[in-house]
């Protein structure tokens, strides 16, 4: 099974994770592979997306803390909606994987993350964005994904190279913004789980 190299990011994580490269077409058991439905709880999925130059998603990473998935969605052309408002269109697993009641969405961006995914592949779900969970937003606004890391993950995450994945368009650098995402809100749930 390929596997991809968390480059140390973030000292005491995973070194490698399960690397799975998918189509639209072909991405109906995506359930199965990211291991939800697994247990009680409901469990972060990371997404990150590519863009083309006229704003079409290409790409789709979904991570968990062990395993991403790369969805390339470029030779794939998205059904229509039907009149009861579900996807007949290849991206109808990847729609059916986000409604699930176990499977909450973060990202960094999540409102516009939310919005392509729902405009051009017609997939819903819950999502939770990873500003949110900085605690100074308040009083010094938007983090960067770097801060973020650094606060929510370890001290001595590399925040200048986890800062340079979010300009970087390359099939490693996606995965790696979704792992992330996913890794910062499972310790977040963790910490929350833990408290007396």
């Amino acid at each position: 099974m390929p596997t991809l190299d968390t480059q140390g990011l973030v000292p005491g994580s995973v070194k490698t994770l399960r690397y799975h490269r998918l189509t639209l077409d072909s991405c109906s058991g995506l359930g199965a592979i990211l291991a939800l439905g697994q247990g009680p709880e409901v469990k972060p999925v990371g997404v990150s997306m590519r863009l083309s130059g006229k704003g079409v998603i290409t790409a789709v990473a979904l991570a968990t803390e062990t395993t991403v998935v790369q969805l390339n969605t470029e030779s794939n052309s998205v059904g229509p909606k039907t009149q009861s408002g579900s996807s007949n269109g290849p991206a109808n697993g990847l729609a059916s994987l986000l409604g699930r009641w176990d499977c909450l969405l973060t990202g960094v961006g999540m409102i516009r993350i939310a919005l392509l995914l729902h405009h051009q592949l017609q997939a819903d779900g819950c999502a939770i964005d990873l500003a949110l969970l900085h605690k100074d937003l308040v009083e010094k606004g938007l983090p960067s994904p770097g801060i973020l890391a650094k606060q929510l993950l370890a001290d001595q995450a590399l925040e200048f190279k986890i800062n340079a994945l979010w300009y970087r368009d390359t099939n490693d650098a996606l995965c790696l913004r979704a792992w992330l995402s996913a890794w910062c809100v499972l310790l977040c749930f963790r910490a929350v789980v833990y408290i007396d």
